[in-house]
C-alpha cells in the first residue's frame, strides 16, 4: 500500500477550519448574552424591590424567570420579569413570600432585645430568638419558591409547606439556605454598592437551587430533570384546585 496522507474527503481541512472558526464567535456572543442578561435582571430586581413593599413580588417573579430561561430558553429576561411582575397577584404573593420574611425580622428584634437586657431570661430567650431567626428564613426561601412554581396556592399552604419543609430538611437544604441568605445580607450591609454586581441576583439563583431540589419532591416532580412546560401547568391546575403540599 502506498503510503502518504490521509485526507478526510468528507470534510476537507478547509472546511473543518471555517466550521470551527465560526463556532468561537457564536460561542462568544453567547457569553457576552448570558453576562448581560444577568446584570439587566439583577438591574430590574433591585428596581422592583427598592418600594420595599414589593420585595416578595420582585423575589417570585425574578425566580420564575430564572426557571423559564433554564427551561425554555428564554432569555428575554427583563421583559419575562416585567411581564411576570405585572401578572402578580399582589396580595397573594406579599402575604405568601412577606410573612416569613417579617417572621424573621421580628425574630431578629428579638435577639436584639434580649441580648441587651440584663435578666435571667437573657440567654434563653437569645436561644429561643434565634432558632426562631433560622426558622423564619429558611422558611422565606422556601416560600418564595413555592410561590413561583405553585402560583394558585393559597398563603397559608405556602406558610404550612414552608415550615415543613424547613423542619424536614433540618440537615441539608434547612441550613444552607440561611446560611445563604445570611452571608449574602451581611455583605450588603457592609457595602450596598455591591447590588449593581448581580449579588442579589445570586441570592435569588442560590434560593432557586437550594430550595428547588426539596420543593420539586414536595410537588411531585423529578428533581433531577429539566421542567417541562406541561410539568408547570400540571401543578398550577393542582394548585388552582387547592390542592396541597405534602
Amino acid at each position: 500500500m502506498a503510503g502518504g496522507p490521509l485526507v478526510n474527503h468528507d470534510h476537507p481541512p478547509a472546511t473543518v477550519a471555517t466550521a470551527a472558526s465560526g463556532r468561537a464567535p457564536a460561542r462568544v456572543t453567547g457569553v457576552l448574552t448570558t453576562i448581560f442578561n444577568c446584570f439587566a435582571l439583577n438591574a430590574a430586581l433591585v428596581l422592583a424591590c427598592l418600594p420595599v413593599v414589593t420585595i416578595p413580588v420582585a423575589l417570585r417573579a425574578a425566580v420564575v424567570t430564572l426557571d423559564r430561561w433554564r427551561a425554555d430558553g428564554e432569555d428575554r429576561v427583563v421583559v419575562e420579569f416585567m411581564l411576570t411582575l405585572r401578572a402578580s397577584r399582589l396580595r397573594s404573593t406579599t402575604a405568601s413570600v412577606g410573612i416569613p420574611i417579617v417572621a424573621a425580622l421580628l425574630a431578629l428584634g428579638e435577639i436584639r432585645f434580649f441580648a441587651s437586657a440584663h435578666t435571667a431570661a437573657k440567654w434563653p430567650g437569645v436561644a429561643l430568638s434565634a432558632d426562631g431567626l433560622l426558622l423564619s428564613l429558611a422558611s422565606a426561601g422556601y416560600a418564595v419558591v413555592l410561590a413561583a412554581r405553585c402560583s394558585g396556592l393559597p398563603p397559608t399552604t405556602i406558610w404550612w409547606a414552608s415550615a415543613s419543609l424547613t423542619v424536614r430538611n433540618l440537615i441539608g437544604a434547612s441550613p444552607l439556605l440561611v446560611a445563604e441568605i445570611a452571608v449574602v445580607v451581611v455583605v450588603l450591609l457592609r457595602d450596598p454598592a455591591l447590588v449593581v454586581v448581580c449579588i442579589p441576583l445570586g441570592l435569588v439563583a442560590l434560593i432557586r437551587h437550594t430550595a428547588g431540589r426539596p420543593v420539586e419532591k414536595a410537588i411531585g416532580l423529578d428533581p433531577d430533570r429539566e421542567r417541562d412546560p406541561a410539568d408547570a401547568g400540571a401543578v398550577n391546575s393542582k394548585s388552582d384546585r387547592g390542592a396541597t403540599v405534602g
